[in-house]
């Protein structure tokens, strides 16, 4: 899991985190990446959504069943 601290919000830190991430799974050749988004947050899920993610999925999370928003991003 992969968090930044309220404190940091709108500093680029989240952008920075993301791209070291999918250049790391870049590098492992993975084709593409998926994350959930709690529903109840949409300004996490506008973060998600600027960038190119894009939802594909309304499910539950597997730990406490609450409602997300499953979001992927092609990595070519």
């Amino acid at each position: 899991m992969l968090m930044v601290h309220g404190d940091l919000h709108r500093q680029g830190m989240g952008r920075r985190l993301t791209t070291v991430v999918e250049e790391r799974l870049r590098e492992r050749r993975h084709r593409g990446v998926r994350l959930a988004v709690l529903e109840n947050n949409p300004s996490a899920t506008a973060f998600w959504s600027s960038p190119g993610w894009r939802e594909i999925d309304r499910r539950a999370d597997n730990q406490h069943g609450r409602p997300c928003v499953v979001m992927h991003r092609q990595l070519l």
